[in-house]
């Protein structure tokens, strides 16, 4: 993105230098925080359970995205929170599945007579056990399973945001340390331009009105750098609160750029959302979440359909009277004369008509996310591509050309510094297009459910069924 840069960089300092005596230079603090470099990375566990930490990595180390990815699946809070709601899913089917425990009754006291001739000792005992309808059991048991399937396909999705979360707070550490050494480019081509005018100045080639010139618009490079290097700190704070603080306050980041094809053909799964069709995003967590969520709402309904049906008991008895040793069966049935659970089975219905309705709802939205996804990144690679292949070039080589004419004292400071500008903000624009393309990406990832392929910049969007434009 940045070679002609470098190279008029590199011509600005070889000119400073011939100019006269090197003067003093005011140092630019370093960088180097983040390196932009693509190297291949482990790829996050594909597991929808919840991860075991891992250790925190040493300070300075040097990490991958998918490493920090793994970091935060592992150690940060969003996925064990929605790992422990799976444990609470998975303890209510088993408490659903449980038989009811069996009830005893104990009886004794003492009888009188009628005649009043004496008093003797009675007692008993009753042993019942509460039986369920295999039909109402099973309902309740299937419910059950179906919201647990609802968990289980939060999580997932729940993961494939985290990564989307985390690749996005990592990719602004990238735009803010390739901002950051951008100014400081811009600071050091600043500077050399001072010290050369001044060079100028001594010689009484320039006139101090230049001087002036030029060191205000080293002031105002030094301000933009100083400014930038506390993004960075910013950037770097917020991707550690993604880790639980297992990543440490100094590493070097690599594997954040997407690189940008010449010509990239938009994944097969938004061609109907282009056209405004309603169709579902097949294969995708989100997809898989609303059908998990109808199979739940049918569930549930069938349970409060079957709830009405009575609960029954068997047991047996056995009595001692004052004459008699009685041994018994006992049978018991719940009568549902007053209550046929009307009302479960109307709020149950009302609930499955909600998940309908949200679930069309989610499709529209989602079509629309997907296609202005498509469309921002579409826009931001078109305009990546021609500001590096024609707007940058140019504007380096006018640089260059001011430059060389400056030092002949065919060319002014302020043409000088306005060519510098151009470049600079050339060079900017550059960056931010790049940045908007990389953040439309995984828009439109987080749209598909689609997680960024692990350990290498990705040149393609895949889509959930697996088809690469």
């Amino acid at each position: 993105m940045s070679q002609h840069f470098f190279r008029v960089l590199a011509y600005a300092g070889a000119l400073a230098a011939a100019s006269c005596t090197t003067a003093p230079v005011r140092s630019a603090p370093a960088v180097g925080v983040v390196s932009t470099t693509v190297a291949p990375g482990p790829a996050p566990s594909a597991s929808v359970t919840a991860a075991s930490p891992l250790p925190s990595l040493a300070p300075g180390a040097t990490v991958t995205v998918a490493q920090v990815v793994a970091l935060a699946l592992a150690n940060g809070p969003q996925v064990a929170s929605a790992a422990a709601a799976r444990a609470v899913a998975a303890a209510e089917v088993d408490g659903t599945r449980a038989w009811a425990n069996p009830e005893v009754d104990l009886r004794a006291g003492r009888a009188r007579y009628r005649d009043g001739s004496g008093r003797v000792s009675v007692g008993g005992i009753e042993l019942r056990q509460p039986v369920t309808l295999p039909g109402k059991r099973g309902a309740r048991i299937d419910a059950a399973l179906a919201e647990q399937q609802v968990v289980a396909r939060q999580l997932e999705l729940e993961r494939v945001e985290v990564e989307v979360q985390v690749r996005a707070a990592a990719l602004r550490l990238a735009v803010a340390d390739a901002t950051a050494t951008q100014a400081q480019q811009t600071l050091g081509l600043a500077q050399q331009l001072t010290a050369a005018v001044a060079r100028r100045v001594q010689a009484q080639e320039a006139t101090p009105a230049d001087l002036g010139r030029a060191r205000l618009d080293e002031l105002t490079a030094q301000l933009a750098a100083d400014a930038a290097l506390r993004t960075i700190d910013a950037a770097r704070r917020e991707l550690r609160s993604w880790c639980g603080d297992a990543l440490p306050t100094t590493f070097t980041l690599m594997d954040v750029w997407p690189e940008l094809p010449a010509v990239l053909t938009p994944p097969a799964a938004l061609a109907p959302l282009a056209a405004g069709a309603q169709a579902e995003i097949a294969g995708g967590p989100r997809a898989a979440l609303r059908a998990a969520e109808r199979a739940a709402g049918n569930a549930a309904l069938e349970r409060e359909r079957r709830a009405w049906q009575p609960e029954l008991s068997a047991g047996v008895t056995a009595d001692r009277a004052s004459d008699t040793n009685d041994v018994g069966v006992v049978v018991g049935i719940e009568l549902p004369l007053w209550n046929r659970n009307a009302a479960g089975i109307a709020g149950a219905e009302a609930a499955r008509a909600g998940i309908m309705a949200r679930a069309q709802t989610q499709r529209l939205a989602e079509a629309r996310a997907a296609a202005s996804a498509w469309q921002a990144y579409e826009s931001a690679r078109l305009t990546a591509v021609a500001l590096a292949t024609q707007a940058l070039p140019a504007a380096s080589t006018a640089l260059e050309v001011r430059l060389r004419a400056y030092a002949v004292g065919e060319a002014s400071v302020i043409e000088v510094i306005d060519a510098r500008r151009t470049a600079t903000a050339i060079a900017v624009e550059l960056l931010s297009a790049r940045a908007d393309a990389a953040r439309a990406e995984l828009d439109l990832r987080s749209v598909l459910g689609v997680a960024p392929a692990p350990g290498a910049a990705s040149t393609t969007i895949p889509t959930p069924s697996g088809v690469q434009p």
